[in-house]
């Protein structure tokens, strides 16, 4: 997949999940349109030791 989805009617910093995918909503110039910058929920673990636990 080279080109990010776009969505409309997202607020910008919402979280977006599909299968084994996941990302933020950016809207950069604030009209309600942008892009998810995706990322797969098996990567960078070394990344997310302790993630949310004991939060």
């Amino acid at each position: 997949m080279s080109e990010q989805p776009v969505w409309t009617d997202m607020d910008a910093g919402a979280f977006w999940t599909r299968g084994d995918q996941m990302g933020l909503f950016a809207d950069p110039r604030g009209d309600g349109m942008g892009t998810i910058d995706l990322f797969s929920l098996d990567a960078g673990d070394e990344d997310q030791e302790g993630g949310v636990e004991g939060r």
